[in-house]
């Protein structure tokens, strides 16, 4: 959990074409959603977002990128099997001003900066989730070959680079999930965060650890800046906020019934078992 952080998408919620930050100052708007078509499905944690590899897109609206040299992290879930797909992207198709962050055509991360590249190892559109990030900050000579990328909170070795100046430019809104090109990412995409500067190795590792919330980073991707407060029932169902996030619960989702402490005696002892939702580990355990 990053204190400074500003742009953070959790896509915890049901229905609706525009999502939130966690801080509650950005909003992305959903795009090409036809029909009965639902951007909302079973994300990395809660919920998560669909796109199509075709039409579906989101915009982080008011928001260009960050510009010329500035320090820069992106980092978000997966779950995809398409290459060439683009997880965010912003700037013009013109040399060394567009900066795409996207699965590779064979499966690794690359950042393309038009007229310049970097691609990692490891391949990442095998049909499962992976935490994926790039960082970048300016060493005096500002190129994409800086790019640090990572799979799973491990740094990556780079196996194809193409050297270029960054000067990142503006041209409308970040993308999420297409890019200048129009090109898109097929799968689903959760916890997206923008950082405006380069997190270190740790940092991304400790985002990268999927099975270990904080109880303020729990707090804050369900309700952003709202005050913490443990004993409130969102949902109604029974359970507060507290319960659901010792069970593994959804706070906007009715499941307590599935959360319900079941009683069990052994010899002379009574067990309070419950069946939680969530793998892994968190403050209370």
């Amino acid at each position: 959990f990053f204190p400074d952080e500003e742009y953070w998408f959790p896509f915890n919620q049901l229905e609706g074409m525009r999502t939130g930050s966690a801080a509650g100052n950005r909003s992305i708007s959903l795009l090409g959603y036809a029909g009965a078509a639902t951007p909302w499905v079973a994300g990395r944690f809660g919920r998560g977002l669909s796109l199509d590899g075709a039409t579906q897109l989101g915009r982080i609206e008011g928001f260009a990128g960050f510009l010329e040299t500035a320090p820069r992290t992106v980092a978000a879930w997966i779950k995809t099997t398409a290459g060439n797909a683009p997880i965010v992207g912003w700037g013009p198709k013109s040399p060394g001003e567009k900066w795409i962050f996207l699965v590779h055509g064979t499966g690794q991360l690359r950042v393309e900066i038009e007229g310049g590249f970097i691609v990692g190892n490891t391949v990442v559109n095998d049909g499962r989730w992976h935490h994926v990030a790039c960082t970048f900050a300016d060493d005096g000579s500002p190129n994409v070959t800086d790019v640090k990328l990572y799979v799973d909170g491990e740094a990556q070795t780079p196996t194809q680079t193409g050297s270029q100046t960054v000067r990142t430019g503006a041209a409308g809104e970040v993308l999420v999930g297409s890019d200048v090109q129009g090109r898109h990412f097929s799968g689903g995409l959760d916890e997206l965060r923008l950082f405006p500067r380069a997190l270190g190795p740790g940092e991304v590792k400790a985002l990268a650890v999927a099975d270990h919330q904080s109880a303020a980073a729990w707090h804050r991707r369900h309700f952003g800046m709202a005050p913490v407060d443990w004993q409130t029932d969102d949902d109604g169902d029974g359970a507060p906020r507290l319960l659901e996030y010792a069970l593994g619960g959804q706070p906007w989702l009715a499941d307590a019934a599935e959360l319900a402490l079941q009683p069990e005696v052994a010899g002379d002892r009574l067990q309070l078992r419950s069946r939680r939702l969530l793998n892994g580990v968190h403050e209370l355990v």
